[in-house]
């Protein structure tokens, strides 16, 4: 049963948190690091068990808010693919400071759930987003991408920021391929070789440990290869 005290505290957060944000202009960034700020306050403030449905209730209008406004959000200027990428990457790191104990999973959860939405948001207004790109730039990109994030959340206690960003990476992948050209006189067999193996090297699965580790991302970076094979194949059959 809902409290009307606990919604006056919530609505009047919200009301305070609406008005900061009118008086200065917000980008994707700042918002995302308000976000986790704001969180974090909220924790410090309602630790006690006796203020959890308040701490819950506050939460969650601060994560509907974060939504709103994301929507709306540009990028930081001039703001690239790549820097969309590493700062992305820079904020799941961020998050294991903001909320390192298994008190704050709840909000830790939410806040990594705005990481992505936040990428999102900035890939898609990226100065770079609609260069003109092939697939297997899109295939490159998305495997530096992958290598790069999975050295910096190897640790195991990092499994769900790094299974996040995973399918972040491969979402990025299939919207960027999409419109992308396709290199002519390709060897496609060839290619879809080159592309698994250099997948397999980077992430081995060749032993049972190995194979739990990596087997997920290999699985991505083969549906990837296989998704640049059929491009190609695609393009082969519209100039017959």
């Amino acid at each position: 049963m809902r409290h009307p005290h606990r919604i006056a505290v919530a609505l009047a957060f919200i009301f305070t948190l609406s008005s900061v944000m009118a008086g200065a202009a917000m980008n994707t960034r700042l918002r995302l690091s308000k976000f986790g700020d704001d969180l974090r306050e909220v924790i410090q403030k309602n630790i006690s068990p006796t203020r959890k449905a308040v701490r819950e209730e506050l939460v969650q209008s601060m994560n509907t808010q974060f939504s709103n406004d994301m929507r709306s959000c540009p990028p930081p200027p001039k703001w690239t693919l790549q820097k969309a990428t590493d700062a992305y990457v820079g904020s799941l790191e961020d998050m294991y400071t903001l909320f390192p104990t298994e008190g704050s999973r709840n909000e830790r959860n939410l806040f990594m759930r705005a990481c992505a939405d936040t990428y999102k948001q900035e890939n898609k207004n990226a100065v770079d987003y609609t260069r003109p790109r092939t697939t297997q730039d899109c295939y490159d990109m998305l495997l530096r991408n992958m290598e790069a994030g999975t050295k910096r959340f190897a640790q195991e206690r990092c499994r769900d920021a790094r299974t996040d960003m995973q399918t972040a990476f491969n979402s990025l992948f299939s919207e960027l391929i999409g419109p992308a050209l396709v290199p002519e006189e390709v060897d496609m067999a060839k290619q879809l070789g080159d592309n698994v193996d250099r997948a397999r090297q980077l992430f081995p699965v060749h032993t049972p440990q190995l194979s739990e580790r990596n087997g997920t991302i290999v699985t991505l970076l083969e549906a990837a290869a296989k998704r640049v094979e059929q491009r190609a194949v695609q393009a082969k059959k519209l100039k017959k």
